[in-house]
């Protein structure tokens, strides 16, 4: 079992756990977790939504870069903290 600590966008974390190893596919077992639970604990994003709060700036794409696509990229979430092994 592993702990994934994921980024809530603020100065704490939200964790989840999932059946898995360190060197796992990370976005494989957070799509696993969401599909088994429906959701995730922390703020999830849709693209229309991330365009519409950054609507103009030049750097959604950057943006983007630092998120982490659920479910194929259906919704989009700040990321993970840090792993550990349970």
């Amino acid at each position: 079992m592993i702990r994934i600590h994921l980024k809530t966008g603020l100065a704490w974390t939200k964790s989840i756990e999932v059946g898995g190893h360190l060197g796992d596919d990370l976005v494989q077992l957070l799509d696993d977790y969401y599909n088994e639970h429906g959701d995730l604990p922390v703020q999830m994003y849709t693209l229309r939504e991330l365009e519409q709060i950054y609507e103009g700036d030049d750097e959604l794409n950057t943006i983007l870069d630092e998120m982490i696509p659920i479910n194929g990229g259906e919704y989009w979430i700040d990321g993970i903290e840090y792993v550990e092994e349970v």
